[in-house]
């Protein structure tokens, strides 16, 4: 026992030892605590790749994000001509730089094996990039080209009330993937009306003989024209109308019904293997999957994650219901959310803004051209602005006197920049810039290479708990921030609008409410400040010279209010001055030459403040507009000083300022714009109805409805 007792220390002080060996052998596999160990998860949706955003600090930083979306040439930043139902005819010198867009029918394309014979759209692609086209900084290029492909299912003709759809699947394919034939029987309104009984051929989305076809296709096209300069990208065919549509609801194909032989999840599949097919033949071109009617809203994440795996991320998505607002964000008030929350299209284009590819193209193919139908297009253009769309993939009467049957340009007369001129009727000021060289400028642009900064005062006209999409969708929230915010203020500004959706609006204070360009949104303040700040990304902390600041308010007083800005990064307050005339029309205000620090310095964070401190009314405002395309910048300033909140440097600088540059608005005003900076790099019946109109309610309110055209395809474009 005596002897037990003498090794028994030594047997501890071992024990200790070896204890402290496996401790350091062990402990970079061990968590260290306190604390819990961080897993790095796998995404599993759209929802677990959230992008780190910019919050306003009293000192900025430039805020750190995920890699930016590749860039390309010019002429993949500027408008195409949709339907170009003539691409072999040069387009006359008044009309904005277009690039050219091509439908490709997959049956239309003659085969020998996995070899496709590309002749007649070659042959095409050749004599339009011949063609010359000037961009709005002056430069010329060769015409580029956009291939949509391969285009399988589309919107056909009406015969007797009978609605078809066309099938253009090749018959070689359909002998291995036989179509579906689905009977109609009733339209698709509520309630259904009662059809003579006819059928429709649903392609075989759920054989994998079709995809493994279509991919067949796809390769062979990317051998074609992967590395071809004259083709600027290429657009997904992935479904009805070029959409990821699972039916269609022009001939009433009610893909959402539960007998529909193609199940949601094999849709999904189908348009998963097509991006892959994508990805594999064009790596070195932007391609573009138009996505707003997915067979679920989960579907959207998935194909989104899929596109966020790729590098470069040269696969986008598109938006093919271009329009004011749109009620694509997926949310519900309930307290157990179901799957598909946070996956709507236009809330995962806000979320992967700049970090993935993306365009639009209008819901509306006829704009009447009325001033109502003007006001609609603006603030259309405005949101695809701010959604910092690539290009928009724009039909005809968007930008000309179109015909209505054939949808060709009649004129060679722009109406792109109608919006220049003043409103004779309301006298409201015209746009104060060459509206469609304005446009171009911002088109594919980020944070480091944009010089048009604004915001456009808002509210969505699609609120949540109205009667679309079940109640459980609502439109783009909030402001029209592009690259300026507006920092919350108490009281806060009301809304003035004439298209609330459910919300109850005022229009008070607003000229021609329905007819008016600006008069479609604008907030009225409530208190005596309103700030705005320059988004704290790569102008953090910078010293700005040579700024133009334009200013879009109601002249509805005569007492004037103020524009407050630091112009350097001691605080130094200068003080513009909005002298009011109480015309009650809409006014441009412009002050050119300001030297400005983006230094949160002034009250909240902001920039940039609106003060109105007298007893009339208070400032109505539609835009807040840097133009930085003269700009000089400084350094980072790391530190900045705050002013105490009374101190008002007493500087006037009226002499710069224009309030009424209205009388004429200059279409040479940026002849004269500097290079984008861009380096070079190896697409209805069922459209969204627009505010004021009555909606129909859903058959199964499981997605938001799917934009579309209501304009047919023509034969025009098969090539």
């Amino acid at each position: 026992m005596q002897n037990q007792r003498r090794w028994l220390p030594i047997l501890i002080l071992i024990l200790i030892v070896l204890c402290l060996v496996l401790y350091f052998l062990l402990r970079p596999l061990l968590p260290i605590i306190p604390g819990t160990a961080t897993r790095t998860s796998t995404p599993t949706s759209v929802r677990d790749l959230h992008t780190p955003t910019a919050t306003a600090t009293r000192t900025p930083t430039a805020t750190p994000t995920l890699a930016p979306k590749p860039v390309w040439g010019p002429g993949n930043y500027i408008l195409v001509r949709r339907d170009d139902y003539q691409p072999t005819t040069p387009l006359p010198t008044s009309l904005p730089a277009l690039a050219s867009h091509i439908d490709v029918y997959w049956d239309q394309i003659s085969a020998t094996g996995s070899t496709f014979n590309w002749a007649a759209i070659e042959a095409k692609v050749s004599q339009i990039a011949t063609q010359q086209i000037t961009l709005s900084d002056g430069r010329r290029i060769s015409r580029p080209v956009w291939l949509t492909l391969p285009v399988f299912w589309t919107q056909g003709l009406e015969r007797s009330g009978q609605r078809f759809c066309n099938n253009n699947v090749p018959n070689s394919v359909k002998a291995l993937a036989p179509d579906h034939v689905i009977q109609i029987t009733q339209t698709l309104d509520e309630p259904p009306r009662p059809l003579t009984p006819y059928t429709v051929n649903v392609p075989a989305f759920d054989d994998p003989d079709l995809l493994a076809a279509y991919r067949t296709l796809v390769m062979d096209a990317g051998r074609q024209w992967n590395n071809d300069p004259r083709i600027a990208g290429i657009i997904i065919a992935g479904g009805y109308d070029n959409e990821t549509q699972i039916g269609a609801n022009w001939c009433y194909v009610n893909g959402d019904d539960d007998n529909f032989p193609v199940r949601k999840w094999q849709m999904t599949a189908f348009v998963t293997g097509a991006i892959q097919a994508f990805h594999d033949a064009f790596p070195n071109k932007p391609v573009y999957l138009n996505f707003a009617p997915a067979p679920t809203d989960e579907s959207r994440c998935t194909w989104v994650n899929l596109m966020m795996s790729y590098n470069p991320r040269h696969i986008g998505v598109g938006f093919n219901g271009m329009s004011p607002d749109v009620p694509q964000f997926v949310e519900n008030p309930r307290s157990t959310p179901p799957p598909g929350i946070d996956c709507g299209s236009l809330e995962l284009i806000k979320h992967y803004a700049e970090i993935l590819p993306t365009k639009f193209e209008p819901v509306l193919p006829f704009p009447s051209g009325n001033q109502a139908d003007m006001q609609w297009r603006y603030w259309s253009w405005l949101a695809a602005l701010n959604a910092r769309a690539d290009f928009v993939d724009v039909q005809d009467a968007w930008f000309c006197p179109a015909d209505r049957n054939s949808g060709a340009c009649t004129s060679s007369v722009s109406t792109l920049n109608a919006v220049q001129t003043p409103n004779p009727t309301t006298g409201d000021a015209g746009f104060p810039v060459h509206f469609g060289n304005w446009i171009e400028r911002q088109l594919g642009k980020t944070a480091a290479t944009n010089d048009q900064l604004w915001v456009a005062l808002r509210e969505t006209e699609y609120p949540l708990g109205g009667t679309y999409c079940g109640s459980f969708c609502s439109g783009w929230p909030g402001d029209f921030e592009h690259y300026i915010e507006v920092i919350a203020t108490s009281p806060a500004s009301v809304h003035l609008s004439a298209y609330c959706g459910g919300n109850s609006c005022s229009t008070a204070g607003l000229p021609s409410p329905i007819e008016s360009v600006y008069s479609r949104h604008a907030k009225q303040m409530q208190s005596a400040r309103l700030g705005f700040d320059v988004m704290d990304t790569v102008h953090a902390g910078r010293q700005l010279g040579n700024v133009t600041l334009r200013l879009a308010y109601v002249d509805r007083d005569t007492s004037d209010f103020d524009v407050v800005y630091a112009s350097d990064a001691a605080g130094t307050r200068r003080r513009l001055t909005i002298n009011r005339q109480g015309t009650g029309a809409w006014r441009w205000a412009t002050f050119d030459g300001l030297d400005l620090f983006a230094g949160n310095q002034l009250d909240n964070g902001a920039d940039i403040q609106i003060e109105y401190t007298g007893s009339g009314i208070k400032p109505i405002l539609h835009m807040l507009w840097l133009d930085l395309r003269n700009v000089t910048t400084g350094g980072v300033t790391p530190t900045v000083i705050i002013p105490p909140l009374p101190t008002d440097t007493p500087h006037r600088v009226d002499a710069h300022a224009h309030p009424h540059p209205d009388a004429h608005a200059d279409p040479d005003a940026y002849a004269d714009l500097d290079s984008h900076g861009h380096v070079y790099t190896d697409e209805h019946a069922d459209a969204y109805p627009r505010p004021g109109r009555p909606q129909r309610r859903r058959r199964r309110p499981s997605r938001p409805r799917a934009p579309g055209r209501r304009l047919r395809r023509l034969p025009g474009r098969r090539l």
